[in-house]
């Protein structure tokens, strides 16, 4: 699976993340576990609600 992430992203991503080595890390553990697999209960996925319901 291949996965893209915007620009406004990847500055969030640069500001917030990658300074702290703990999320740094922890966030690459759970890109990897989406792209193996997307309905691993770790990554706490559930269905939407509301409006949002079907997506």
């Amino acid at each position: 699976m291949k996965t893209y992430f915007t620009k406004i992203f990847k500055k969030h991503y640069l500001k917030r993340i990658y300074s702290n080595k703990n999320l740094d890390h922890q966030f690459e553990e759970r890109h990897e576990l989406f792209a193996s697999n997307q309905r691993d209960p770790l990554l706490k996925d559930h269905a939407l609600a509301g409006k949002m319901k079907g997506f």
